[in-house]
């Protein structure tokens, strides 16, 4: 990228002189006259800084002119840039904190992981502009990328803009916490992943105030989860209709299925392969799971589910 001017004035006339480097990913180091611009380029993203006479600060957020790729692995390092399979972070989180800094500008940002297992919580986080951000794991074998936390949910999402797609990889957790969670009003998408166990009392998927999620890809349930598979609290609601969840090894729950509180589960031509124990299903305080006439031993358990207080089993 060449050097140029930036930010022309009314009559055509250069505003400030910005200068830029298409591999620089910070402004040359000494102090320049206050005003100055630079434009960086860390792969794909754009960030303009302003000189103050003294220093240089970030002038604005940063943007995408293409869609971008971060890598993660567990030989990484959150001191590299990210940018390559050979320069990767070594967290999860460190990659979603760099992706939601960004504008996005309507690209997407994939975030991939590399095979091994990852005990870092991960937060979700809202971010500019109408691409997604796509955590991906493992498309062969999802099984071989683990996000594993103890004390705490493996992936937490709470009041979170923008789209996140959850694909190909397998969460668990121990001691306390959901595989994930999401509260105040927070959408996510799924394929590819594999359940494992969860804590006790937790659940696979937990949904609250008026978030959503929606499996767009079949899924596996690898592991027990007393809580429940889903639950879903106040108006939220989770979408697995035209999926096959495959079920291994005889997971047990709690009640495999259950929203309370104005809240929606949808299993039209759903495919359950594989058996399960526990209770197959609740749907209480208005509450709806949608079969499509799937019939009462429709999803996996081995007692009768039930509703109240004008939930409904259709």
């Amino acid at each position: 990228m060449p050097e140029g001017l930036i930010g022309l004035a009314s009559g055509g006339r250069p505003d400030y002189p910005c200068q830029s480097n298409a591999t620089a990913k910070r402004p040359p180091a000494g102090s320049v006259d206050a005003g100055r611009l630079y434009l960086t380029a860390d792969g794909n993203a754009r960030t303009l800084y302003r000189s103050t006479g003294l220093a240089w600060e970030q002038a604005a957020r940063g943007w995408l002119v293409a869609a971008q790729t971060y890598y993660v692995a567990t030989t990484g390092s959150d001191s590299n840039d990210g940018l390559t399979s050979s320069t990767p972070f070594l967290t999860i989180q460190k990659a979603v904190d760099v992706a939601s800094a960004l504008d996005n500008a309507g690209f997407a940002i994939t975030i991939q992981i590399a095979d091994g297992t990852y005990t870092g919580f991960v937060t979700l986080k809202s971010f500019v502009g109408s691409g997604a951000i796509v955590l991906q794991g493992n498309s062969s074998t999802p099984a071989n990328v683990v996000i594993s936390t103890t004390s705490g949910n493996g992936i937490t999402a709470t009041a979170v803009l923008g789209l996140y797609r959850l694909k190909d990889f397998a969460i668990q957790t121990t001691t306390s916490g959901h595989g994930l969670y999401q509260d105040q009003a927070t959408a996510t998408e799924f394929s590819g992943l594999r359940f494992g166990t969860v804590a006790a009392a937790y659940s696979h998927i937990l949904l609250a105030g008026h978030s959503q999620t929606r499996a767009t890809g079949n899924y596996t349930i690898a592991g027990n989860a007393t809580g429940s598979h889903v639950a879903a609290y106040s108006g939220s609601s989770y979408f697995g209709s035209f999926r096959t969840i495959t079920l291994t090894g005889t997971p047990a729950f709690g009640t495999t299925m259950y929203c309370e509180r104005s809240s929606e589960i949808e299993l039209v031509t759903t495919t359950f392969s594989g058996a399960a124990t526990g209770t197959r299903y609740g749907a209480v305080l208005n509450s709806v799971i949608t079969t499509g006439g799937g019939g009462a031993a429709y999803i996996p358990g081995n007692v009768a589910g039930a509703t109240a207080t004008g939930g409904q089993y259709v």
